[in-house]
């Protein structure tokens, strides 16, 4: 228990600690909308909101984001097997936390990342490769959007 409960606390206290932009700069706009300010420095505010969230985003699914998340699951990992000699727990918290780790990063929202880049439809550019089963045989259905 002690190896699931520590990786989730972490999780959520990075969360406490460093919560996304948005969350403090959204308010603050809106207060100022509400005031009733200059539309043109309202504009100003809510682009500077805008690259503030997108450089969060971009850094939540950079590299060091992903470094970060091996390392912080290796440590659990290797406090459980070195601290307690539950070296079978060890491997299981190391292999889930770096696997939901992943998944946390990989599934992190971007939309402000997507305007900021200029995207018009607010997508991004990707690649989908799903499995696709007929009458006739099984492959690969790839999607790409663009």
């Amino acid at each position: 228990a002690i190896d699931a409960t520590g990786g989730a606390a972490f999780g959520v206290g990075v969360l406490v600690v460093a919560p996304p932009p948005i969350l403090a700069d959204q308010p603050a706009l809106e207060a100022r909308v509400a005031d009733g300010e200059d539309a043109c420095s309202l504009l100003a505010e809510a682009e500077r909101a805008l690259a503030h969230e997108a450089r969060s985003e971009a850094f939540g699914r950079g590299p060091l984001t992903h470094i970060g998340n091996v390392v912080v699951n290796l440590g659990i990992g290797l406090g459980l097997g070195l601290g307690f000699g539950h070296w079978t727990a060890a491997g299981i918290a190391m292999g889930t936390g770096v696997a939901v780790g992943e998944v946390q990063i990989l599934t992190r929202p971007t939309g402000a990342l997507r305007d900021a880049r200029g995207s018009p439809t607010g997508e991004a550019r990707a690649v989908a490769i799903a499995p696709l089963v007929s009458g006739d045989g099984a492959g690969l259905r790839i999607a790409l959007r663009f």
